[in-house]
């Protein structure tokens, strides 16, 4: 991925990436469709929380969906302004993607975007 602020991993390495966040978990719906998440993570826009699953025919699409929409911070067109992980302070942090590994943004500066 030239010019990508993304590296060029496997998805071992996207899941381990995934892990840093918090649990990740991958469960099949049903044949052929598996979903990926970290336990109590979402993308929050403003003061609005919105959940967030990678979704794939097999476990691997999932987790490669999963990091792609955490990494963008995009989903079906709409942008985000960073990660929540946890539900209330001082268990509550906030993240972005930094181009190679994740970046933590003090809570009052995610809550001023």
């Amino acid at each position: 991925m030239a010019g990508s602020n993304k590296p060029e991993w496997s998805w071992e390495q996207k899941a381990e990436a995934l892990q840093v966040l918090a649990q990740l978990v991958v469960r099949m719906r049903g044949p052929g469709d598996w979903y990926a998440r970290c336990e109590r993570t979402d993308l929050i826009r403003g003061s609005m929380r919105h959940g967030v699953y990678g979704n794939g025919a097999t476990p691997v699409e999932a987790i490669e969906h999963y990091f792609e929409l955490l990494t963008t911070l995009e989903r079906d067109g709409e942008k985000f302004d960073c990660i929540v992980v946890g539900e209330l302070p001082p268990y509550r942090r906030h993240y972005v993607w930094s181009g190679f590994m994740w970046k933590e943004l003090p809570v009052e500066a995610a809550q001023e975007k």
